[in-house]
């Protein structure tokens, strides 16, 4: 973990350094920071979250994730029987929860087969290597 928090701490610094001056969206950076180091943490993966943002983009995970929290978080401001509702008919902002969350599971499934397709156990450092326990 520690080479992986150096390596992306290098990047984020570099990208940083390049903005200068220049107004940036600092949760977004953050974000981005945080996903491509987790993601290569996790899953021996880098999503490049970092360069999009440097693009002036954000990853459509990212996207989903951060409107899952929000959604999610307005539930504690309604009432539970309208929420729970909505949940149960698959309308509103109940809907779009459930889609982000389809998509969110996607693109994590995908990374843990394609990484287990790959069968690089030896040069990869991640939590996927780690054995379990059990």
């Amino acid at each position: 973990m520690e080479r992986t928090f150096a390596s992306h701490g290098e990047a984020l610094v570099a990208y940083l350094c390049s903005q200068a001056g220049k107004q940036i969206d600092w949760q977004l950076v953050m974000a981005s920071f945080t996903f491509d180091t987790i993601g290569e943490i996790a899953f021996g993966v880098n999503p490049r979250a970092l360069e999009k943002c440097a693009q002036g983009e954000k990853l459509d995970f990212l996207k989903r994730f951060d409107r899952i929290q929000c959604m999610t978080t307005e539930r504690f401001l309604e009432l539970e029987v309208a929420w729970r509702t909505m949940r149960f008919l698959n309308v509103g902002k109940e809907a779009v929860i459930r889609e982000d969350n389809r998509a969110v599971r996607d693109y994590i499934s995908k990374l843990v087969s394609e990484r287990v397709k790959s069968g690089d156990w030896a040069s990869k450092h991640d939590l996927m290597c780690v054995s379990s326990p059990f």
